[in-house]
């Protein structure tokens, strides 16, 4: 088992890395049925009230350190409490159930957005610096986007 990365550039492969390996041993057949494992994720204690699991989950195979385990991945998909949008890939192990790891399709990232009252009452006011935008002339400005910027980092 293992993954194969082509690099290509204009439709051409110019590099390939593997960490394919013929010697991992893996179960055959799944010892649990697939409702079990959605079961089983509906059950997750990350799972917050309202999120929809599929009911149609695939076997496949996931490398864990030097070991090939069968597992089910079920994707389960809904909103935070604060709207953000959850679409989640659920590895459950195909031998007891267990809920094995949670990996994320949707990532959360930064979405700085700096407005400029203009000593005025109307807010928001004028976008002054949106994400990734290069610096702006008003320093002030370029000290709040940067704090920012480690506030979101101190809680990721």
């Amino acid at each position: 088992g293992g993954e194969l990365i082509l690099h290509a550039r204009n439709g051409k492969v110019f590099a390939a890395n593997t960490n394919v390996r013929s010697d991992l041993r893996a179960e055959l057949k799944a010892t649990i049925a697939g409702e079990i494992a959605t079961s089983a994720v509906d059950s997750d204690r990350e799972t917050l009230k309202g999120w929809v699991t599929d009911k149609n989950p695939e076997l496949v195979y996931w490398r864990i350190d030097d070991e090939l385990r069968l597992m089910y991945k079920v994707v389960q998909h809904g909103n935070k409490a604060d709207g953000t949008p959850v679409r989640d890939w659920v590895l459950v192990d195909a031998r007891n159930a267990d809920v094995m790891l949670r990996i994320p399709q949707i990532k959360e990232s930064l979405d700085r957005r700096l407005h400029n009252g203009n000593n005025t009452t109307t807010l928001p006011g004028p976008v002054v610096r949106t994400e990734g935008q290069a610096p702006v002339a008003d320093p002030v400005v370029n000290t709040n986007y940067d704090h920012l910027g480690t506030v979101y980092d101190c809680y990721s």
